[in-house]
């Protein structure tokens, strides 16, 4: 995968299962939006072309040049269990790779414990944490239901009080608030009386913390944006003076028009001119 893609994610399966029409809709719209390699890991068993939704959207998506990558499910080893036999289809039998992500959890005991994981996690507390069993921390009645009460009071540690955990109830809280390194941006346009677009301008802005891990040095923030949004950002220039300095920034995103596709991109960067921190940028409008 090119280290500059972009990932999107198009929802189809729900409690009650993945239904056809969704999956088929899904497909073409991540063709109309442009996607150029289709991932799906779905299973559903092998019918005729014509009544396979995955295939029909594949031969739609690969006729306009989109790669369509499908899984070949996990029924087996009995034969024909294999799952997007179709011929325009890559279909993934298994994948390994030639390294292992371990991550280590020490008991109280002593014992070590030893698991594989993308994220090996922080060090934890030279004072062992005791365990806390679902079943002694739940009302037995209620636990499967989730209701309200279903937390004992004086079984939930303290670690659910501390600060860094807590939120406070006097704000509102919004998911542009958190301080992830990409930005994701909805514009909600206004409606005109008499029906049409809104020329009105609509203003978004996100704020975000930048953490100092290398040397001192001045980073000066460079954008490209689509032309349907003008983007700003105060300061433009952040100078850190020692490793683990943070500093603060915000960015202005405004937009008086929706385009005619759904989505559009552009991506910010700070540099000092030898490091580089960039950061995706996804503009949607509703």
């Amino acid at each position: 995968m090119s280290t500059r893609a972009r990932i999107a994610v198009y929802k189809v399966c729900w409690q009650a299962g993945c239904f056809s029409s969704d999956i088929l809709a899904a497909m073409d719209k991540a063709v109309d939006d442009g996607c150029g390699v289709l991932s799906l890991s779905l299973q559903g068993g092998t019918t005729d072309y014509f009544n396979d939704s995955t295939a029909i959207g594949a031969f739609n998506a690969v006729s306009k040049g989109v790669v369509v990558s499908c899984s070949a499910g996990n029924s087996g080893p009995s034969s024909s269990t294999l799952s997007n036999v179709a011929p325009w289809i890559t279909t993934v039998g298994a994948g390994t790779i030639d390294r292992d992500f371990p991550a280590y959890a020490v008991l109280g005991n002593g014992k070590n414990l030893t698991g594989v994981s993308l994220y090996s996690g922080k060090p934890l507390s030279s004072s062992p944490y005791p365990f806390i069993y679902a079943g002694n921390a739940t009302n037995a009645t209620n636990g499967n239901f989730c209701m309200q009460g279903t937390l004992l009071p004086d079984k939930i540690q303290t670690v659910s009080r501390q600060h860094n955990v807590t939120c406070d109830r006097k704000r509102i809280y919004s998911v542009s608030d958190l301080n992830y390194p990409s930005f994701s941006v909805g514009f909600a346009m206004p409606s005109v009386a008499g029906g049409g677009g809104s020329s009105k301008t609509t203003t978004v802005k996100h704020t975000r913390t930048l953490t100092n891990v290398g040397t001192p040095g001045t980073y000066r923030a460079t954008v490209s944006s689509p032309e349907e949004v003008s983007v700003a950002v105060y300061p433009q220039g952040l100078c850190f003076a020692s490793t683990g300095e943070r500093k603060s920034y915000t960015v202005s995103f405004s937009a008086a028009s929706q385009p005619s596709v759904s989505a559009v991109f552009g991506r910010l960067v700070w540099s000092d001119g030898k490091h580089v921190v960039a950061s995706p940028l996804a503009f949607t409008w509703t």
